[in-house]
């Protein structure tokens, strides 16, 4: 599979998971990377998380060495990207790699 739009997120960490401060850093980097996607488009997100790694590591072996990596694609469907719909998109495929702030109440009628 060919990427044309995507990005891959690396923290060399200890642990599997992001704290709150590192969880706001994708949040805001994936805000910026979704704004220069064009609308129509599809951008491919990766989140690894593993310990320090060798710069010249081939990409194969890099992906062995992460604790966790994983990928989703989001479809950019229209220009205005708001920050609900990105902590919607990375709860549903990342919840378990970061800290996101808990869901609002919702008013049902």
């Amino acid at each position: 599979m060919k990427v044309e739009h995507g990005n891959c997120y690396n923290f060399d960490l200890p642990d599997d998971r992001l704290n709150e401060e590192e969880t706001r850093d994708v949040i805001n980097a994936l805000m910026f990377d979704l704004r220069r996607t064009p609308v129509g488009k599809t951008f491919v997100l990766d989140i690894a998380i593993g310990p320090e790694r060798d710069e010249e590591m081939p990409w194969e072996e890099f992906l062995s060495s992460r604790v966790k990596v994983k990928r989703a694609e989001f479809e950019k469907e229209d220009k205005k990207i708001v920050e609900s719909e990105v902590i919607d998109f990375l709860r549903q495929h990342f919840d378990e790699m970061l800290t996101l702030p808990r869901p609002g109440l919702r008013r049902i009628k």
